[in-house]
C-alpha cells in the first residue's frame, strides 16, 4: 500500500488519500466519554471492568489462544502479494505480515479493539494488538484509522474473563 501512495504522490501530487468505506457502530453507546489525556487513557484501559470498556465502544475481537491456534503453521512474518483489480496493466503489491504469535499463552487473553472515537487519543508508541494478535506500537498520524463497525483494527488484550 506505501508502495502504490508513494507512486500516486510522486506522479499525481502530494494531496492524495486513499479511503476506503468505513462502517459505523449499529448501536448506541452507552457512556459517550473519550479520554482527555493520558492519565484518563492509561486508567481506563488498565482497570475498568468489561461492561464499561464495552460500554464505551470497545469491542472483543477474539481470544488470542484461538488466533494462535490459527496462526500455527505460518511463517512468523511473510509478504503477501496482493493483485491490483481494476488495473489496466498486470500489477500487485507486496504487503508485510508479521510478529503473529505461534505459543498458546498459558493465561488466555481477549483482544479488545478500540473505539474508533479514541484515535486521536491513543499515545504515541503506546502497544497495540492487530487483528492477527501481533504486537506494535502505534504512531500519531501514521497507523491506519480504517474502522468497522465503530472500532478501529486494533487495540488492547485483556486476561479472559
Amino acid at each position: 500500500m506505501n508502495e502504490l501512495l508513494n507512486w500516486l504522490r510522486n506522479n499525481l501530487g502530494d494531496e492524495i488519500e486513499i479511503i476506503t468505506p468505513q462502517f459505523d457502530r449499529k448501536k448506541e453507546l452507552a457512556y459517550k466519554f473519550v479520554p482527555q489525556n493520558d492519565e484518563q487513557f492509561y486508567s481506563i484501559i488498565k482497570d475498568a471492568p468489561m461492561k464499561i470498556l464495552k460500554g464505551l465502544g470497545f469491542g472483543k475481537w477474539e481470544t488470542m489462544n484461538n488466533i494462535i491456534t490459527e496462526n500455527k503453521g505460518r511463517n512468523a512474518s511473510q509478504i503477501v502479494n496482493i493483485p491490483i483489480i481494476n488495473s489496466q496493466d498486470t500489477c500487485s503489491i507486496d504487503i508485510g505480515i508479521g510478529n503473529c504469535p505461534t505459543e498458546l499463552l498459558l493465561t488466555d487473553e481477549d483482544i479488545l479493539l478500540f473505539p474508533a472515537e479514541w484515535y486521536g487519543i491513543i499515545p504515541d508508541g503506546f502497544i497495540v494488538t492487530g487483528l492477527n494478535g501481533e504486537s506494535y506500537p502505534f504512531q500519531k498520524n501514521k497507523t491506519d484509522d480504517d474502522r468497522r463497525f465503530g472500532c478501529l483494527a486494533y487495540g488492547i488484550r485483556r486476561k479472559v474473563e
